[in-house]
């Protein structure tokens, strides 16, 4: 199966990551980044571009389970 690109966004806008994955994130996933857990709180889709994931405010330490601030 082929890697496909997807970019990563903050929770305000700002660009992130360009990154490749084997699958499309949804609405409710997980992504660890820098060692933390983010929640993925959107996915939006075009024609022209790739795949656009805005991740949570939160960090998720799924090793403690409680959430810190970024």
């Amino acid at each position: 199966m082929a890697k496909r690109e997807i970019q990563i966004y903050n929770n305000d806008g700002s660009f992130r990551y360009r990154i490749k994955v084997e699958r499309v994130p949804v609405k409710g996933d997980f992504m660890q980044l820098d060692g933390f857990f983010y929640e993925i709180e959107k996915v939006l889709f075009s024609d022209n571009s790739p795949p656009r994931v805005l991740l949570s405010v939160e960090q998720l330490d799924l090793e403690l389970g409680e959430f810190t601030e970024p």
